[in-house]
């Protein structure tokens, strides 16, 4: 049985600079009173000592009981999911364990509990509350305190702060409202729905020299792109508002001047993932990025043709039949593309060494170890932690590097 201490945030490290994953009752007590020394406030060493505790009283009656601290990382979140899958697969290799007891301050429970969940049985989850003074209840010295954390600073200061900016410049230069509508609005749906840490993976995979220099102005030319794209869009506005267009066809004829410029972003940054992924010789990753391209385009194309048939102010003017002609041709080079790549992603994981490579979920979390392609029910067969064999369908796969990468 394991008895397992989570700190998501990674204050461990973050103030008292021990490194997770924390194995063994002396160094567990060893961190956490080096981390109430750091920081006497924070919940983190009162779980490592709950969770001390309760190793104590499970040792009186089962020999077989160790315990370890998992941490995670400052920025929570996907990042730090992965990290406390990757520390918690490690700690299952050299020390196996069928069930746990989970000892946890309740931040990020449920995100926790899954990966936990998805390796082992949990016979207890414990919450650790810290007793406080009747004034230290109140709201106020709750918000100064979370003030602190640099993680909560940075939303509670930093996004305020960049709206009210944006307010400034808008009014300075005289740019209509709605643009912060849409800012704000493009911002909350990347971050609700986790696409800035994709996105974030997708940059931090762009490397065209080992030289960092080179990378850094590669990324400049690309954020300088993206700047253009905005201030197309910003004079397409101003030039639909001198041809007298209003509401519908004045966003149409703005949003198809940011599209022109702006797919070629994606396509370079694709064409860059691709390149680097061909020289690397990741067969799998070239046509993914392949894929990504030819959505780009047949997008551009279905939204440069709608905004034409809306605003029809200018050569080459677009009928309605012409619209549904372009979606249909569209929709069906789409479909075309992704058969012939998801086929050509077939031939390619046939053709490649799995065996024994580490599958790991899309979360970051250890899945098992590929042991053999089952070509005639189109399954990859690997053996998870439990020495168990469990079959993925092939079209599940999403990455093969030096790991594969398949839905959860």
């Amino acid at each position: 049985m394991l008895v397992i201490a989570t700190d998501v945030d990674n204050d461990l490290w973050e103030k008292a600079r021990v490194k997770g994953p924390v194995f063994g009752r002396e160094e567990n007590l060893k961190a956490a009173i080096k981390m109430a020394l750091a920081d006497p406030e924070d919940t983190d060493a009162n779980v490592m000592f709950k969770a001390i505790k309760i190793y104590d009283e499970v040792k009186k009656n089962e020999k077989d009981v160790e315990i370890v601290t998992l941490t995670g990382d400052k920025s929570m979140g996907v990042k730090a999911s992965r990290e406390i899958a990757k520390q918690l697969d490690k700690i299952l290799k050299t020390h196996p364990s069928e069930s746990c007891i989970v000892v946890s301050d309740g931040a990020s429970d449920e995100t926790i509990m899954h990966i936990i969940k998805s390796r082992m049985k949990i016979e207890g989850n414990i919450v650790v509350f810290v007793k406080q003074a009747k004034e230290l209840e109140k709201t106020y010295f709750v918000i100064l305190e979370k003030l602190k954390d640099p993680y909560y600073a940075k939303i509670i200061f930093g996004i305020p702060a960049i709206i009210i900016l944006l307010l400034s410049l808008m009014f300075l230069f005289n740019i209509p409202w709605q643009y912060l509508g849409i800012l704000t609005g493009t911002y909350l749906i990347l971050k609700g729905f986790g696409v800035d840490e994709k996105m974030a993976d997708v940059f931090s995979g762009l490397k065209v020299s080992k030289d960092r220099a080179t990378n850094i102005v590669f990324l400049t030319a690309i954020l300088a792109l993206s700047l253009i794209a905005l201030w197309m869009a910003y004079q397409a506005y101003n030039y639909g508002v001198g041809y007298g267009l209003i509401g519908l066809s004045l966003y149409a004829y703005t949003l198809d001047a940011f599209v022109l410029v702006f797919s070629w972003v994606l396509i370079i940054l694709f064409g860059v993932k691709m390149v680097d992924a061909f020289i690397k010789k990741f067969k799998f990753e070239v046509l993914n990025n392949a894929l990504y391209i030819s959505v780009v385009l047949l997008s551009t194309m279905m939204i440069r043709v709608a905004g034409r048939w809306i605003t029809n102010i200018s050569p080459p003017y677009v009928s309605f039949g012409d619209f549904l002609f372009t979606i249909v041709v569209a929709g069906v080079a789409g479909y075309v593309s992704s058969y012939i790549i998801g086929v050509l992603k077939t031939e390619v994981i046939a053709s490649t060494k799995l065996e024994n490579k580490e599958v790991y979920d899309e979360e970051g979390s250890y899945v098992g170890k590929a042991a053999k392609l089952d070509e005639k029910n189109n399954e990859l067969i690997i053996i998870t932690l439990a020495n168990k064999k469990q079959s993925i369908p092939i079209s599940s796969i999403v990455e093969v590097t030096e790991k594969i990468v398949v839905k959860p």
